[in-house]
């Protein structure tokens, strides 16, 4: 603290072709490719591993033996070509406690038919969890974040909720004890953070619905009943597996409605409580930049998290007029000022004992636009510089935030390559993942100085 830094570092190196990513393990070496349509070699060990893998089963009373190879990922896909950016960080240093990432909140089939973190060969789960826990290692994190979903089956006239699947929800016991199991074994805190949605495939005409009931009291007193239900086997499941961190809710200020129900406190208390008879570790809450007026109680909690996500620092404003003029080409000054005015709005919000952490994210994409529509996507523009830009603004903006004690990178692809093998709402090519693109060396020089 109060040590000064005086750093410039070339993040990206200006290059002519494309260049194909042959192994990230760290040091992100890259090799020129032929030609634009060239594709790079599938390495021998790109999984860690070449030999088959025997599986002996017992379905009932016959034992079945066969012989399996683990899948490894596909090669990383290439980059397209990025102009060279300069990066200087000057001033007090602040230092993180917690440096994290959050992996996508899809836990299933995300690698094609090839290479999934939940693989159809069990024997094959430590292979591709060494590779899917690479990413958070090179970048020096100390700490991994899932968001798993349940859903409204039920808005009106009062909610009710359902899990989807194991791929959303994770509602295998078993394969979450593995996968939490596996971030524990290397090393990494891990935070479970609950999120609820409308549906999987909810129509603007259901969040106008959930928006009309939430309007009602008495919809409201359902609500946190049935949260309860929910949240508490959670925190128990947590527990178990020794979770460091669990959040009651994404976005928890959602539900201070202090003029439609003020008893949001009282219920947040009681189920607070409840999850405490079941759940030893840190409790925690997210919360976004404008609601936190409402947060009356802090005193009940271990650890506050606040959200800004891809595109807010668009619309932050000084003196009348946006920061940034022009969306699909901001300036790293312009974006600094973004970034140090997000943390102006919550500076002095909280007890000073009160742990304080940030999920931020932006997307490689041309003016932070984004779609999970499939049709969608490929309209869209990647922009790994803006991507690059955005994180340098990032961290020389929290540089001097020593209130701030961790900072959660919203979030980091399951594989080194940044392009599915196929077309799916959860490609990161253009989305918020660092890994594999050039955002991620500077994200790895702040998390080894901080």
């Amino acid at each position: 603290m109060g040590k000064k830094l005086a750093v410039a570092i070339v993040a990206i190196v200006a290059i002519a072709g494309l260049v194909a990513v042959s192994k990230i393990l760290g040091d992100m070496r890259a090799a020129q490719l032929e030609d634009e349509n060239a594709q790079p070699a599938v390495e021998e060990n790109a999984a860690g591993n070449d030999a088959a893998v025997s599986e002996t089963a017992a379905i009932g009373d016959t034992v079945v033996s066969e012989t399996k190879e683990c899948p490894r990922p596909p090669p990383a896909a290439p980059f397209p070509p990025v102009a060279q950016v300069t990066k200087v960080a000057d001033g007090d240093r602040v230092s993180l406690d917690v440096k994290g990432i959050e992996f996508p909140d899809v836990f299933g089939r995300l690698g094609g038919d090839d290479f999934d973190i939940d693989p159809d060969n069990p024997a094959c789960f430590p292979a591709v969890m060494e590779h899917v826990l690479d990413g958070p290692s090179r970048v020096n994190a100390n700490l991994v974040a899932i968001a798993p979903a349940v859903f409204y089956e039920q808005i009106r006239p009062t909610p009710k909720f359902a899990p989807w699947n194991n791929d959303l929800s994770l509602t295998d016991t078993g394969y979450y004890a593995k996968l939490v199991g596996a971030f524990k074994a290397e090393g990494f805190q891990v935070m479970h953070t609950e999120q609820v949605s409308p549906g999987f495939y909810g129509t603007p005409e259901d969040w106008a619905m959930l928006d009309t009931m939430k309007q009602d009291p008495a919809w409201w007193d359902a609500w946190f009943d049935e949260w309860e239900k929910w949240v508490v086997p959670r925190a128990a499941l947590a527990e178990a597996n020794d979770v460091d961190v669990f959040v009651l809710v994404s976005w928890t200020d959602s539900t201070f409605r202090p003029d439609i129900y003020p008893d949001y406190d009282t219920r947040w208390r009681d189920i607070i409580a409840k999850v405490r008879e079941v759940y030893s570790g840190d409790v925690g809450v997210i919360l976004s930049n404008t609601a936190q007026e409402s947060f009356t109680f802090a005193d009940a909690v271990d650890v506050v998290v606040i959200g800004s996500f891809s595109g807010y620092q668009l619309n932050i404003q000084a003196d009348g007029k946006k920061v940034i003029s022009n969306r699909n080409n901001p300036t790293l000054a312009e974006l600094t000022e973004a970034y140090e005015i997000t943390f102006d709005q919550s500076e002095g919000r909280f007890p000073a004992s009160l742990p304080v952490y940030y999920a931020i994210g932006a997307v490689s994409a041309d003016g932070q636009a984004g779609s999970e529509d499939v049709e969608v996507i490929p309209t869209i523009d990647p922009d790994f510089e803006e991507q690059a830009l955005y994180y340098e603004a990032l961290f020389a903006a929290l540089e001097d935030e020593t209130w701030v004690d961790g900072l959660i990178i919203q979030r980091m692809d399951w594989f080194d390559q940044y392009e599915r093998s196929a077309e799916v709402y959860w490609d990161e090519t253009r989305s918020s993942s660092p890994r594999s693109k050039p955002a991620e060396s500077i994200m790895t020089f702040w998390y080894s100085v901080t």
